[in-house]
């Protein structure tokens, strides 16, 4: 893969699970520090399928620390 080449991303997704509904959670869920224990928690609720979770957050002292984000994808909110 060259270096100029875009990042992309492809995702499939079957009828059944467009129809099926999701349980809501609106319990605040507050995970604390930005280790990787931290941000696999995060991912792992948010990955659950059957579940929409309204309020997480992630608590992070000196926050997120990002790789090479000066890209077309850059997410501002991320930087420093």
């Amino acid at each position: 893969m060259d270096q100029q080449d875009p990042l992309f991303a492809l995702s499939m997704i079957s009828k059944k699970f467009l129809n099926q509904p999701k349980q809501q959670v609106n319990n605040r869920i507050v995970v604390v520090g930005a280790s990787d224990t931290g941000i696999s928690t995060i991912e792992s609720l948010i990955n659950i399928k059957n579940l929409n979770f309204t309020n997480l957050t992630l608590l992070a002292p000196g926050g997120l620390i990002t790789m090479n984000t000066e890209n077309q994808y850059d997410v501002p909110f991320l930087r420093r």
